[in-house]
């Protein structure tokens, strides 16, 4: 799935949640991305691909893509 672009992206990714089947996601833009944003992925049980170009990952958000157990590529 690719998205342009998610001016509120914790609130954009929750929209997400819900997609279990989804193995790719690509996010153009990503404006205020935090942890709790990416949390919202840990459902995502078949998400291998997550592009979010430019987007300040931390060390918390790295922690809450844990829930992600076929997650490959993360850029």
């Amino acid at each position: 799935l690719e998205v342009g672009a998610l001016e509120r992206a914790d609130g954009g990714l929750k929209e997400l949640a819900g997609h279990e089947r989804l193995a790719g996601l690509y996010v153009g833009r990503c404006d205020g991305l935090t942890a709790a944003g990416l949390r919202h992925l840990a459902g995502l049980k078949a998400l291998a691909v997550l592009e979010l170009p430019g987007a300040p990952v931390d060390d918390a958000g790295l922690a809450a893509l844990a829930g992600c157990p076929r997650l490959e590529r993360l850029v």
